[in-house]
């Protein structure tokens, strides 16, 4: 499992107190990403399912996380930095 994906998770884990049903939330933060994406919208059932697995708080946490890995791909997109690339000398 990729390092941010595990972070993200934990983060909501830590954020919700563990109170989100085991199992439901990733796919639940996969269909919010989706479809803010896609159609910037989100359906009334999946807005259900979502506040019952993760609450208001875990959602905006993933949201929220969603805008900073957007915001960073597109800096790193923008000055075409290759995978891999070392750090700036300090």
């Amino acid at each position: 499992m990729p390092r941010c994906r595990q972070a993200g998770e934990q983060a909501l884990i830590v954020r919700t107190g563990g109170q989100h049903e085991q199992g439901k939330s990733d796919s639940s933060v996969y269909e919010i990403a989706t479809a803010l994406t896609h159609s910037r919208w989100v359906p009334k059932g999946l807005y259900d399912r979502a506040v019952k697995a993760l609450g208001h708080v875990g959602i905006t946490d993933a949201i929220t996380l969603m805008g900073y890995y957007t915001s960073v791909s597109m800096a790193l997109a923008f000055y075409d930095v290759p995978p891999g690339a070392s750090g700036m000398a300090r």
